[in-house]
């Protein structure tokens, strides 16, 4: 049932993407190229593939200039993905860590 829920809003947020970037006469070359991704990978939101982290969304929105996640319910971009998982910000803390002890020595 849960893994159904994410299915049916990764299509939400992938027709509101092809919705948006339609009305704004942009290609999926277009919008992949300025967020750093591939076209197939924008035909894979579109056709709600594969789900979207948070920051992807942010950046299409500024590409575009239009809202995705407006008109979509809480309980909806509760699953759009964050963009970290704990591993990667214990993994960004030790990383940022090292580099303040390295500075500190000279």
């Amino acid at each position: 049932m849960h893994r159904q829920k994410i299915n049916d809003v990764n299509i939400e947020i992938g027709r509101k993407i092809f919705e948006l970037r339609t009305s704004v006469n942009k290609t999926q070359a277009e919008v992949a190229e300025n967020i750093g991704v591939s076209p197939q990978h924008i035909s894979n939101y579109e056709n709600g593939k594969c789900g979207i982290k948070y920051s992807r969304v942010v950046q299409i929105e500024a590409f575009l200039q239009k809202s995705i996640s407006r008109g979509l319910s809480e309980d909806q971009t509760s699953y759009v993905a964050p963009d970290y998982e704990m591993k990667d910000v214990q993994a960004d803390i030790e990383s940022l860590l090292a580099k303040i002890k390295k500075r500190s020595r000279r």
